[in-house]
């Protein structure tokens, strides 16, 4: 099974190696089977360099987000100065839940700009 993301997360071309393209199709691409990850931009295909980050962005874009009460909740945990382990835990969740946030935001304004490029072309088609 092949899992596909719209967006190759920012990466910057410099970290990734070219490969010939496999679908020639604009996303980020990782493949079940043989956990080949790849990204494919405007013909072009890369490979990341590092170990790959798609499964776990796949995993927060899966992820609850906490909620405002939750959240005011976990801090004022850290406040009331826990054990070392439990405060790691609550600061990872804590960073964990901002990156969850941030992600689905990146997602929602990318969706947005889409829809106003869109309405802007239909726009210009009609006339």
């Amino acid at each position: 099974m092949i899992y596909y993301s719209d967006h190759p997360s920012g990466r910057e071309e410099n970290d990734l190696k070219e490969i010939p393209p496999i679908l020639h199709r604009d996303g980020w691409y990782y493949n079940r089977r043989t956990k080949l990850e790849w990204y494919e931009y405007r013909g072009q295909a890369f490979l990341p360099r590092g170990s790959g980050d798609f499964l776990y962005e796949l995993g927060l874009l899966n992820a609850k987000v906490l909620t405002a009460r939750e959240l005011r909740a976990y801090k004022e945990l850290l406040n009331l100065k826990p054990p070392k382990p439990m405060r790691e835990q609550i600061i990872k969740l804590l960073q964990v839940n901002k990156e969850i946030h941030n992600l689905r935001m990146i997602d929602l304004n990318g969706f947005r700009i889409r829809e106003r490029f869109n309405k802007f072309k239909g726009a210009i088609n009609e006339t």
